[in-house]
């Protein structure tokens, strides 16, 4: 695996599919490409919306620039406190979808609103559950993909709304 940090714009262009905490708890939203976190555990319909968005557009297309015009990366965001979630999903990407496929492991998660109050979801991630999944991750020997590197500033770029 590549260990590169690509922008989200770079994604846009293409089927971006985003998962986070646990396989249990993500969900498909019909009406876009973008997978989410939920409390409703709906597993099987995501792995099969992921499975099938990969027959429809399959490996990443990128032009001269290196930006995606065609296929899915599965992004990942790991979340502080859950880095068994994201060691179960990253197996499953491994053991479900093809050789070829791009994964982008997000690192930038901070809390924000309720999520400050949530004693397992208060903090970023630290540098030892950023470098136990980044070794699990070299492990795993997949093939395609980016790992953002640990950052300290990601509040600064969220919007005051």
């Amino acid at each position: 695996m590549k260990k590169n940090i690509i922008s989200i714009a770079a994604l846009l262009t293409g089927a971006v599919l985003m998962t986070g905490c646990s396989s249990e708890n993500l969900e498909v939203n019909p009406e876009s490409d973008v997978t989410t976190v939920t409390s409703e555990g709906k597993t099987e319909e995501t792995t099969e919306a992921i499975k099938e968005m990969y027959r429809q557009v399959g490996t990443p297309k990128f032009n001269e620039d290196g930006i995606i015009q065609r296929g899915i990366i599965i992004r990942h965001l790991v979340l502080s406190n859950h880095i068994q979630n994201s060691k179960n999903i990253l197996k499953w990407i491994k053991e479900n979808m093809p050789q070829d496929v791009y994964v982008s492991i997000m690192a930038q998660y901070f809390p924000t609103y309720k999520a400050k109050e949530d004693e397992l979801l208060n903090r970023k991630l630290t540098k030892k559950e950023y470098k136990e999944i980044e070794k699990f991750l070299y492990t795993l020997d997949l093939k395609n993909g980016y790992i953002q590197e640990l950052g300290e500033h990601e509040e600064e770029y969220v919007p005051d709304f």
